[in-house]
Formats: structure tokens, C-alpha cells, sequence
């Protein structure tokens, strides 16, 4: 399955997509592969974080568009220079 997913997006990359559909592409392939997790894509805009794409955040998606940079799990993880995956954010409220 996870072959499958992986030809699937590597035909999305040599198809012409316009970006936003081949972030949102990317962004399914990802929560497909981490086996149904929820995924996005963030890009930082000055003190924010805005989510460009987003996959499994329910039907109304993610809470916000934009999310404060220094309370985000990407702050922690850049922070120490490493990657990261939080399986349950209720186990770190501090974060956004």
C-alpha cells in the first residue's frame, strides 16, 4: 500500500499540477503513509506559521489557518535542531 501511495504521488510530481493541488496531494500522501495520521504542510510567515495544505483534520479542517511560530510544535522541534512526531498534542497543552 504504501508502494502504491508513493507511485501515485510520484506521477502527481510530473503531471503539471498547479501548486496547491500538488500540496494537497502531498499532504494526503503523507497522512496515507503515516498511517492515517493527520498532515500538513506549514510554512513560516514572519511570527506565524501558515498551513498550506492540510489532510485528516476532519471535515471542517484545521481551527486556523495561521498558528503563533513560538508556540508551535515546529518552534520545539527546530529549536533543537532535530525531527520530531506527536502522537497525542493533549499530552503538551503548552503547545499549539
Amino acid at each position: 500500500r504504501a508502494l502504491e501511495q508513493l507511485l501515485e504521488l510520484s506521477r502527481s510530481l510530473t503531471a503539471g499540477l498547479e501548486r496547491g493541488e500538488l500540496l494537497d496531494r502531498i499532504c494526503e500522501s503523507l497522512g496515507l503513509l503515516c498511517e492515517g495520521h493527520a498532515s500538513a504542510i506549514l510554512h513560516r510567515d514572519g511570527s506565524d506559521l501558515e498551513i498550506l495544505c492540510h489532510h485528516g483534520f476532519g471535515p471542517s479542517g484545521p481551527q486556523s489557518k495561521r498558528i503563533p511560530f513560538s508556540t508551535s510544535f515546529s518552534a520545539l522541534i527546530m529549536s533543537m535542531g532535530q525531527t520530531g512526531f506527536l502522537e497525542n498534542i493533549e499530552f503538551r497543552p503548552e503547545l499549539t
